[in-house]
């Protein structure tokens, strides 16, 4: 699979988009909060949520399986690696 190339942007923030609104389900909101999820992903390529409403606890378990993922060998890592992903996801070194 050939990678796009990266573009380069210039931005002095990491985008800050409040989910609430979706959480809430306020209708008078929520386009504007996913324009900014959908502005945020294509200029910068993530971003901070907040307002999400994702329990403390459920969180602390991403991160810890996470740092378990990111522990293993790269060996091991690469049998998930975003190249031979059709949907471009996986593992990136």
């Amino acid at each position: 699979m050939v990678m796009p190339a990266a573009r380069i942007l210039e931005f002095s923030e990491i985008p800050v988009v409040d989910a609430g609104p979706l959480v809430r389900d306020d209708k008078a909101a929520v386009a504007t909060t996913i324009e900014q999820i959908a502005r945020a992903c294509e200029d910068v390529g993530f971003m901070y949520i907040r307002n999400h409403d994702v329990p403390r606890l459920a969180l602390e378990k991403l991160v810890a399986q996470a740092k378990l993922f990111f522990a293993l060998p790269t060996q091991v890592k690469q049998r998930v690696a975003v190249e031979d992903s059709p949907q471009f996801r996986g593992y990136l070194p």
